[in-house]
């Protein structure tokens, strides 16, 4: 993939996201993220906090790479396996959406 120009969105972005810090919390937030999932017992704190990441980097590649880069692979297969796990763990996340005695059935 050719490096963009110089004066693209793309660049901007990232001059201005690096120098504010935004990067680095983002990167320490999927850090704790991938740590909390491999623990059983904190694993939906971690797809909590993985979510509104992930859901960042597609938004990044609709908007401001001009949606070519939404088609990678890595930008595929993060979605799939994020979607399939949150799938799977679905029940657990119940109660967000409604009350207890629906999860209890």
């Amino acid at each position: 993939m050719p490096a963009p120009p110089a004066d693209s969105l793309v660049i901007s972005f990232f001059q201005a996201t690096g120098q504010s810090g935004f990067m680095a919390f983002v990167k320490i937030s999927e850090i704790v993220s991938a740590l909390l999932i491999i623990i059983p017992k904190f694993r939906n704190w971690g797809l909590i906090i993985l979510g509104p990441i992930i859901v960042n980097i597609i938004a990044f590649n609709v908007f401001i790479a001009a949606g070519a880069a939404i088609f990678q692979p890595p930008v595929i297969i993060t979605s799939i396996l994020f979607l399939v796990v949150l799938w799977f763990r679905r029940n657990d996340f119940l109660g967000l959406t409604h009350n207890n005695e629906v999860r209890d059935k």
